[in-house]
């Protein structure tokens, strides 16, 4: 499911595919993407989605854009996102993103996305995952 960051719809539109656990994705959120969205976004200037693009290279990043969906779903997407990229290089080396997250959230905060995340997001998310996936390489062969 996109999320989107929106303020005021004008006539821009911008897409962006992440993988939390990718350096590159990290690199082009914090050299240019904080940037977008403070100069553009914000005041309405572009539309904003965001799409999950986990690489299967990446053994995390798949629970890390569950995670991000729940924290969408209750309000939270801008403070995750940021959260998951300014810890990354300390979740991605032993998957433990809820240790991360810990010092950007209070432990009632953390433990609602979560709870959300198992309640909404688990089942629904590998099915589409795993649906993209087939579709993809379907599309490869043909």
């Amino acid at each position: 499911m996109p999320r989107v960051q929106k303020f005021l719809r004008d006539e821009f539109e911008a897409k962006v595919f992440e993988d939390f656990q990718c350096p590159a994705c990290r690199n082009f959120y914090e050299t240019s993407l904080k940037q977008v969205i403070d100069e553009y976004v914000v005041p309405g200037k572009v539309y904003l989605i965001h799409r999950d693009f986990p690489l299967d290279m990446h053994p995390y990043s798949h629970q890390a854009a569950r995670l991000a969906n729940a924290a969408a779903d209750l309000g939270q997407f801008e403070t995750v996102e940021r959260a998951l990229f300014d810890s990354q290089e300390k979740w991605s080396a032993n998957g433990k993103i809820e240790e991360a997250l810990a010092s950007t959230f209070s432990a009632a905060q953390l433990k609602k996305i979560l709870d959300y995340q198992a309640a909404h997001i688990e089942s629904s998310a590998t099915a589409r995952w795993e649906s993209r996936r087939r579709s993809t390489k379907l599309r490869r062969f043909m």
